[in-house]
């Protein structure tokens, strides 16, 4: 609402808020000048959290497909079908509310619940769901297997480091916690790519 705009800018531009309240007469409707108005009430607003949160989780999978599509070394521009493995997935009702959307940015043809054929098929984790996603004939999948399976191999030496090191107690107690929160954090997201290319792998035949 304007008035409650002008309100909230009155203390650092008073001279040019009072003049906006004035030439659009809301003196009259509010029955005072704005600078002897009522502050504007604080009112918490349920729907933008949920909107904020559905934005979110689109985000979240629309990044997926596309961080898969780099590991497969496919184009990004290249589309896909999706298909859900859950029969009430909870992302599939968001992006069929938001399909336009969600086919522009993610660059999909179709979203489905079923799947004839599981040739060219590579699964993902989105939003602790798994996605099938599916490519055309001429994308050759088998051949990216080993080259992730070999960097699953460095990602779990480097997880295994740093378990290690959070595991010694002489460590966390020592390291400045700054140093073991990092580590931490590492690990969270390393076990999250370590699960993403695992499903990725184990789904490729």
């Amino acid at each position: 609402m304007m008035a409650n705009i002008l309100k909230m800018l009155h203390p650092f531009i008073p001279f040019f808020t009072e003049s906006v309240w004035a030439k659009n007469d809301y003196k009259k409707v509010f029955k005072t000048n704005l600078i002897l108005s009522q502050w504007p009430e604080y009112q918490p607003i349920t729907k933008f959290n949920k909107n904020h949160d559905n934005i979110n989780s689109l985000i979240e999978f629309i990044s997926s497909i596309r961080s898969t599509k780099a590991e497969l070394k496919i184009t990004p521009k290249l589309y896909c079908d999706v298909f859900f493995m859950e029969k009430s997935s909870k992302l599939a009702s968001l992006l069929k509310n938001n399909l336009t959307l969600a086919k522009q940015l993610g660059r999909i043809n179709d979203i489905s619940n079923s799947m004839i054929s599981k040739k060219n098929t590579v699964q993902i984790l989105s939003m602790n769901e798994k996605i099938s996603l599916k490519f055309g004939e001429n994308i050759n999948l088998f051949s990216q297997k080993e080259r992730i399976s070999l960097k699953i191999d460095k990602l779990d030496k480097q997880m295994n480091s740093l378990k290690n090191k959070l595991n010694n107690k002489a460590y966390l107690k020592n390291a400045p916690k700054d140093i073991v929160q990092n580590d931490k954090k590492l690990l969270k997201e390393l076990t999250v790519e370590d699960n993403k290319l695992r499903s990725i792998v184990s789904s490729i035949n």
